[in-house]
């Protein structure tokens, strides 16, 4: 079983949009994916439970942040597990439960827009994550087309990881599905249905799955 783990301590950057849709991505794609919501707010089960009959299946778990490796050790027959967690990670109380994730994590994805206060606030994220003597691969988020902020973003994220290829668009599309209890890709005529099989096939082949 692969984790992929979704990370970043500021609210409001998109964690769970990434993490409904990966998870959603890789069980169109015909793997068996189970989630974890750690976030109190819980967005990502609210999602969950919006999914429509017949949609892929993705078994789904509301854990706390302060327990999880009996609940990861206890999932049978799961190729990717998605890990949504809450913000604000880098305080003390929560550290150390974050640190554990970011360890057993195959991949960590941080999302975050391409504006100067969520490349400011990323700092923190990022010490968190090489503390452990791990990366992050960034993803942006919310993205206008030829705005000069995303290029200006790219070039600054550039020394601190790897930058995902694929940026999300900024699309109403993508949060109605969201209502609909589903991923982009499986939206029938989503204008950005490319953008999240792209995401989905770059963080596929990271994490040694065969296309």
């Amino acid at each position: 079983m692969k984790i992929l783990l979704i990370l970043n301590g500021k609210g409001g950057v998109g964690k769970t949009t990434t993490a409904r849709n990966m998870a959603a991505a890789a069980a169109a794609a015909g793997l068996k994916v189970a989630t974890f919501d750690t976030d109190p707010q819980g967005t990502l089960t609210k999602w969950w439970q919006k999914r429509p009959e017949g949609a892929p299946t993705i078994d789904h778990y509301q854990e706390s942040l302060a327990d999880l490796e009996g609940p990861v050790e206890a999932l049978e027959g799961i190729d990717l597990l998605v890990i949504d967690t809450p913000t604000a990670i880098e305080m003390a109380g929560i550290r150390p439960n974050a640190e554990k994730l970011i360890d057993q994590a195959d991949l960590i994805l941080t999302p975050l827009q391409a504006t100067p206060e969520d490349l400011e606030s990323v700092r923190g994220t990022l010490m968190l994550i090489r503390s452990r003597g791990k990366a992050t691969t960034f993803v942006l988020n919310k993205v206008k087309p030829r705005v000069k902020e995303v290029t200006d973003a790219r070039r600054g994220l550039a020394g601190g990881g790897e930058v995902a290829p694929v940026d999300l668009p900024d699309l109403a599309e993508v949060y109605r599905s969201f209502s609909a209890g589903l991923g982009v890709v499986e939206v029938a005529g989503a204008k950005s249905v490319e953008d999240f099989v792209a995401l989905w096939q770059y963080v596929s082949g990271k994490l040694g799955f065969k296309s």
